[in-house]
């Protein structure tokens, strides 16, 4: 009987253990517990822990602060940007315009620098002109001086009528030598010289017309100058003058365009037809008269008859 009762309070003392130790573990828990909502509560005073609805709210709050800050920030972007293009056009219209007055300035510098440029020239070539007035005016003046000076001493030296030949003028004539050695020129002298020579005392004794023929001058006259002046039937545009000798009087009276001869009465001009008649009508009006050019006879030229 003792070891049943011992065993049953054993019994006993082991389930009152196993419930202590129950109630321990669940002292355990609720000081876990309540440590747990002492921090809870000491974190939410504290700031620590917020509530959700609290973090909603706030949040929701945030968002719809972001969402108009973010159209704010759009509006404030398109002013921006607004402004920015105002500035470009602006900078832009200002630089045109500032281009634009530089080369404005610039074409009036150029026009300037130009119309300086012109009037330089102008200016120089006038003074220039002046300069070259000037120089003409002295040398005329000089000149004019001159020819004073050299009328003077003419008037000087004239006399009573009578030039003075002055020592001077001699001797630059005696110093002054023409030479030529042009062969016409010299027949010419040697003519005149012979011309000269022949020079008859009375007029009646003229020198023969033969002899003068001789000459070189009177040769190249008649051959040069006469001959081909009356021989037309040698030229070769009037050559058929030679193929046709007996129907030539026919043809030129029959001819409408054959010109009638002057009558009687009029007169005949007297053209020179050789350089022989025209130097001595030359000598004729100068009232120079060579016996040999006067007993010359006065050919007329085949072509006027």
């Amino acid at each position: 009987m003792v070891i049943d009762s011992l065993r049953m309070q054993i019994q006993d003392l082991i389930s009152q253990v196993s419930q202590l130790n129950t109630k321990l573990v669940n002292s355990y828990d609720r000081v876990s517990d309540l440590e747990d909502d002492l921090h809870h509560l000491s974190a939410l005073n504290t700031g620590l822990l917020v509530e959700k609805s609290h973090v909603t709210t706030e949040l929701n709050r945030l968002m719809e602060k972001a969402t108009e800050e973010a159209a704010q920030r759009g509006q404030a972007e398109s002013a921006r940007m607004a402004i920015e293009k105002d500035l470009d056009d602006l900078s832009a219209s200002l630089f045109g315009q500032a281009n634009a007055m530089v080369a404005e300035a610039r074409f009036e510098k150029h026009l300037s620098e130009r119309k300086v440029e012109d009037a330089e020239r102008a200016l120089k070539s006038a003074e220039e002109a002046v300069q070259v007035m000037q120089a003409q005016m002295q040398t005329m003046q000089g000149e004019r001086e001159d020819a004073e000076k050299r009328a003077r001493e003419m008037e000087v030296a004239m006399g009573k009528g009578k030039w003075v030949a002055r020592r001077e003028e001699r001797e630059r004539a005696v110093s002054l030598r023409l030479f030529s050695v042009h062969t016409p020129y010299l027949d010419y002298l040697a003519f005149i010289a012979h011309l000269r020579v022949l020079h008859p005392s009375s007029p009646s004794a003229t020198p023969a017309m033969s002899t003068l023929l001789q000459l070189p001058f009177l040769v190249r006259l008649m051959t040069e100058d006469s001959e081909p002046t009356v021989r037309l039937d040698l030229a070769p545009s009037l050559n058929w003058l030679s193929g046709a000798p007996s129907s030539l009087p026919s043809t030129r009276a029959n001819s409408p365009s054959n010109p009638s001869p002057p009558p009687p009465s009029s007169p005949r001009p007297n053209h020179p037809h050789t350089l022989l008649q025209h130097h001595h009508r030359r000598h004729e009006q100068h009232g120079i008269m060579s016996p040999a050019l006067s007993a010359a006879p006065h050919l007329p030229c085949r072509y006027s008859l």
